[in-house]
């Protein structure tokens, strides 16, 4: 095997694996054919990795391959360097849960909620771990904060939304409009 296969020779630009419209029977065929095109790009691709030749070849070429302007492998920078098909599957991979958080945290129209009216949230109507708050919350954009309000003169947690702060029992938006902290739970605990 003496040619080194390229990357457009390997996966087309034109192809693609989401598959197209049509009744089930099609669309499995078409993935089988495709299922079938990719192992088969697959055996060619082992079968340079076992030629010592052909590997030296692709060795080689990646070598003296140049890089696109701005382009840093140890940055995860996926915005300013991703496919197509990377933001695809990007966009499609975020958790039901943290969507559903998110239309919850929206219909409420507030830009803050006390840690407690978000724990009962999650144990009573998502039925989640509670300990997944913060990764989601973090998701979200949302920040958490320890803040006295009201007439408790203990700290209280606090999470904000995107680009909100807290001062003095208030949430003030990044356009300067504040929002009075509630004294009472949205839930009766």
């Amino acid at each position: 095997m003496d040619q080194v296969l390229s990357l457009e020779q390997v996966c087309p630009p034109s192809a693609s694996l989401v598959p197209s419209g049509g009744n089930g029977t099609t669309g499995q065929r078409e993935l089988s054919g495709r299922f079938q095109a990719f192992q088969e790009v697959v055996s060619r691709v082992q079968q340079q990795i076992n030629d010592p030749v052909a590997l030296g070849k692709l060795y080689n070429a990646f070598l003296h391959h140049t890089f696109a302007e701005g382009f840093n492998a140890k940055s995860l920078n996926t915005k300013s360097h991703s496919t197509p098909v990377m933001r695809l599957i990007q966009e499609a991979n975020r958790q039901i849960s943290t969507e559903q958080l998110e239309e919850f945290l929206n219909f409420r129209g507030e830009p803050y909620i006390t840690q407690t009216d978000l724990v009962h949230y999650f144990q009573q109507s998502m039925r989640t771990n509670v300990e997944t708050i913060r990764h989601k919350m973090l998701e979200l954009g949302w920040n958490k904060v320890s803040v006295k309000w009201g007439s408790v003169d203990y700290n209280r947690v606090l999470w904000v939304g995107p680009g909100h702060s807290v001062q003095r029992g208030k949430v003030f938006a990044p356009d300067g409009t504040q929002t009075p902290i509630k004294e009472e739970l949205e839930f009766d605990l």
